[in-house]
């Protein structure tokens, strides 16, 4: 991988992390009654979301590998702590952006969009958190029997999401839409875990996210889809089983069995998701316009 490739991956993966961290956190935010917190957050989400997806679509149309190494987000359980993550994120990001190598004007504007929100947004944290400190932020999340189900389900969001764009460009919209679908459906269900446990006033920390495995050819992309897919199920099946908490067993247990589906799904077939949720199966095409195309 050259120079450009990875400094491109390294934004990459700051800014899908910090992603996954602001999305637990607004989600949690908002069913405190936390509404101004949460919508700073999602303020800054709404830019780096979209940024995200448009590097994604940068490194696959120019044939540039997309490469995510392994990661751990590490929300907040309370409010303070809460944005104490966010700084320690915010100044992991800066310093990975300072970095960045602006091999192209597409590159270099992909680069200013992630800087573009980080200096007002660190100053609100600032003001709110008085002189922040970086042991405020947690480093090592507690155990919990659900934390490699949320794991793989952040998994589940990155990888079939990169290999929507890798059939895109390969001209297969069909194989797109499935992807897509994958993607969003781990977000939903992703959306339902953290929500089950900020209504019990507490934020699910997730395990160390598995890399994503991407493929540069659309059959294999497909294949290493179902394969994270059946993992994801075996991860829920164990939780389901091990976790005292019947609502959250309960949830496990439905991951679980959608994620089997989809493991052996045969794409001659309706997509799994079909069954959970009819939002997610949209057209990438509609998608690719609205987060990349627009811009």
């Amino acid at each position: 991988m050259d120079e450009h490739a990875a400094s491109l991956n390294h934004v990459l993966r700051d800014e899908m992390t910090a992603v996954h961290q602001q999305f637990i956190h607004i989600l949690a935010l908002r069913d405190w009654g936390e509404a101004e917190a949460a919508e700073r957050i999602m303020a800054v989400d709404r830019i780096d979301f979209p940024n995200a997806m448009r590097i994604v679509d940068y490194l696959v149309e120019t044939e540039r590998p997309v490469v995510l190494p392994p990661d751990r987000v590490v929300p907040g359980r309370e409010y303070r702590s809460i944005l104490a993550a966010e700084w320690a994120m915010e100044q992991r990001l800066c310093a990975t952006l300072r970095r960045a190598v602006r091999a192209d004007q597409r590159a270099g504007d992909l680069i200013s969009a992630a800087e573009g929100p980080r200096e007002a947004y660190a100053a609100w944290l600032a003001k709110r958190l008085d002189a922040p400190k970086e042991s405020e932020a947690s480093t090592e999340p507690p155990a919990d029997t659900a934390a490699g189900v949320l794991a793989h389900l952040i998994a589940m969001i990155e990888q079939p999401m990169v290999h929507a764009f890798v059939h895109w460009h390969r001209g297969d919209a069909k194989a797109a839409d499935a992807a897509w679908a994958t993607s969003w459906t781990a977000m939903r269900q992703a959306t339902e875990f953290v929500r089950l446990f900020a209504a019990r006033r507490t934020v699910p920390v997730p395990g160390a996210l598995p890399p994503p495995r991407i493929a540069a050819k659309p059959a294999d992309a497909l294949e290493l889809d179902r394969r994270l897919a059946g993992r994801c199920a075996e991860e829920a099946d164990t939780a389901a089983t091990r976790c005292e908490d019947r609502e959250v067993a309960a949830l496990c247990r439905k991951i679980a069995e959608y994620c089997d589906a989809l493991s052996r799904w045969d794409t001659h077939e309706a997509h799994p998701a079909a069954r959970l949720d009819s939002t997610a199966l949209c057209r990438f095409e509609a998608v690719h316009a609205k987060y990349v195309r627009s811009r």
